[in-house]
């Protein structure tokens, strides 16, 4: 019997492969993935610019339309008679086209017309634009508003809560009856008021007459009430003292005479042109010569008028004191104010002088077209 022998097979060597050169595709993988990412960074961080710019361009445009609108109200003192009434208006970085329609026109006094106020705000800065071709930013806002004149309640052309003293019977003039201004060209014609209105048993003449009132009724004061904070007389007086002290009136000009040092200028005759609103905290010494005033006047103290002269209106809360042949107000003149808010003024003085209180509706009126 023969025996066959098997051995057993050694095993299969694994097969080795030459892997030379692959570190080179990797390397380039990596840096191709790479530049990829920072692309899309810098397209991210571009796109993000864009719309930054984009969006600050829409808060400067409708920064501009809003200016457009508060300058058009500001501006326009007068209702069109025509709508609708359009205007472009250049304001800081940019313009705004301003629009007025009418939207609902009463016939009736007690209804009020509506009105309608579009903006139309573009900002034309450079730098709030992408490119050359890139628009402009651009946003539209609109207001619904009425129409309300400015009015002041004139009692007389000098009303004086405070009641005055009069050291000369011809001193001068407080005339209601409704004259032109010869210096502003404002007409007259309205009916007369009183020239001069005070509280009861307020008025000392020193055994002068009254001649020198003019207007309704003639040669008499009007009396309005008992003097004094808590009196009737504060109820007779329509302004509103305490609102303007505490800023109801915007102003244009603040002079503050408070301090050891005064600071605020009057303004100038070419600002004066505008009748601007002029607050002076504190007194008015010697009228701070003052000879060609226009506008609204707001003194918080004492007043010294003896080198003034004013077109317009002058609200006065303290003591007044009038002299000398500068001495003119054309529109109306309020003195002793503080009373409304209880604080006791004494009582205003006419001295000797060409004084002139002049009432002119058209004077008043000037002066309250920005409201």
């Amino acid at each position: 019997m023969n025996q066959t022998t098997t051995r057993p097979r050694p095993a299969a060597r694994a097969r080795v492969h030459d892997r030379r050169g692959i570190a080179l595709p990797l390397v380039l993988l990596l840096t191709l993935m790479l530049s990829i990412s920072v692309g899309a960074a810098f397209i991210i961080a571009n796109n993000e610019h864009d719309v930054g710019t984009d969006h600050d361009a829409e808060l400067k445009a409708y920064a501009v339309a809003q200016e457009g609108i508060e300058r058009y109200l500001t501006d326009v003192t007068s209702l069109p008679t025509t709508f609708p009434d359009a205007r472009t208006i250049a304001v800081t970085g940019g313009s705004a086209t301003v629009t007025l329609n009418r939207f609902r026109n009463s016939a009736s006094p007690s209804v009020a017309s509506i009105y309608v106020l579009t903006s139309v705000g573009k900002a034309t800065t450079a730098n709030l634009r992408r490119s050359s071709s890139t628009p402009v930013g651009q946003r539209t806002i609109s207001q619904m508003l009425t129409w309300q004149t400015g009015s002041i309640d004139a009692n007389a052309a000098f009303t004086s809560l405070s009641g005055l003293n009069i050291k000369n019977g011809s001193s001068g003039t407080v005339s209601g009856v409704d004259i032109a201004d010869p210096v502003t060209g404002c007409a007259g014609g309205q009916p007369s008021i009183a020239g001069l209105a005070v509280p009861n048993s307020s008025l000392d003449m020193n055994g002068n007459n009254t001649n020198f009132i003019d207007g309704n009724p003639d040669n008499a004061p009007l009396y309005i009430g008992t003097s004094g904070p808590s009196g009737t007389a504060v109820q007779a007086v329509d302004v509103d003292w305490a609102g303007v002290l505490s800023g109801s009136i915007a102003p244009d000009f603040v002079l503050d005479r408070t301090g050891k040092k005064s600071t605020g200028s009057w303004p100038t005759s070419s600002q004066f042109a505008n009748w601007p609103v002029v607050l002076v905290k504190g007194n008015i010494t010697n009228g701070d010569n003052v000879s060609a005033g226009e506008g609204v006047l707001v003194v918080t103290g004492d007043a010294d008028l003896s080198n003034f002269i004013w077109h317009g209106i002058v609200l006065v809360g303290g003591q007044i004191t009038l002299s000398g042949s500068k001495a003119n107000v054309w529109g109306t003149l309020f003195t002793g104010l503080n009373e409304e808010v209880g604080t006791n003024v004494s009582t205003g003085t006419v001295g000797n002088g060409n004084v002139l209180v002049q009432y002119n509706n058209c004077d008043i009126s000037e002066a309250l077209l920005k409201f």
